[in-house]
């Protein structure tokens, strides 16, 4: 199954991307500048991202920190890590690609269903009371831009959904849980599927300007088309490459 395996890898998108380029001040006339976000084992393509200049991103953040930090007690976390699961009607297929690719799982039911069922116990657990959700649509549209720029070989269908919910605690402070969710494949073969978020936490006063800088941001994250090239390059190399094996033992049978 590694012939899969080697493109749904891409299907757990954490940000989208757009050709926007960022603005230079806001409505309040902060200076937005583009963060760099280096590549890692994980990710093998730059992203810049626009935001505050006197916010700092964390890129070597360890697992419980926060991965941006700006003045005014603001946070930004992954909330929680991102999920990858598999799903298939047919039970045989469905084990025969869980047992090759060794991924988990899990009925795909939507975003509304994650906010639900993953996200609001995660988040009342931690002191948080829900106050709304609504979409996001503009990321969502980014995040299937950037999809439909990766390499696939098998043309399969994605879907793409992003909402923000918001939350506030005891103490007044509030609480912004961006949520993308994707799906890649169809159900009826194999749909592999996932969602990734990140929360910012900010006090009452600073949380609706940092809200609009945050998802600002996401809208607008821009990745390396270099990096884009070299990534579909590779991967087509080794699409190649399995195809290429599958045919071996046809053709030592026909000699």
């Amino acid at each position: 199954m590694k012939s899969l395996s080697i493109f749904i890898t891409a299907s757990i998108i954490i940000c989208g991307i757009s050709t926007a380029s960022a603005q230079n001040e806001n409505s309040s006339g902060e200076k937005i500048i583009m963060h760099p976000i280096p590549k890692t084992e994980q990710n093998s393509i730059g992203m810049q991202m626009p935001l505050p200049h006197a916010w700092t991103l964390n890129n070597n953040a360890p697992d419980g920190q926060p991965i941006i930090t700006a003045p005014g007690e603001i946070e930004v976390y992954a909330y929680p890590q991102p999920q990858e699961f598999l799903y298939a009607n047919d039970s045989v297929t469905l084990k025969y690609y869980h047992d090759a690719m060794g991924t988990p799982t899990r009925e795909a039911k939507g975003i509304d269903n994650i906010i639900e069922n993953d996200i609001k116990p995660l988040a009342e657990k931690n002191g948080y009371k829900f106050l709304k959700q609504y979409p996001l649509k503009d990321i969502a549209m980014n995040i299937a831009t950037f999809t439909a720029t990766l390499y696939n070989p098998l043309n399969m269908n994605n879907l793409v959904q992003a909402s923000g919910t918001e939350w506030t605690d005891k103490n007044g402070n509030m609480l912004l849980i961006v949520l993308q969710y994707t799906e890649t494949g169809s159900a009826t073969d194999i749909l592999s599927w996932g969602y990734s978020a990140h929360s910012l936490q900010a006090p009452p006063n600073e949380f609706e300007a940092a809200r609009d800088h945050f998802i600002y941001g996401l809208i607008n994250l821009q990745y390396n088309p270099d990096d884009i090239s070299a990534y579909n390059k590779a991967q087509s190399a080794e699409w190649n490459k399995s195809q290429g094996s599958y045919d071996e033992p046809y053709n030592q049978d026909k000699n």
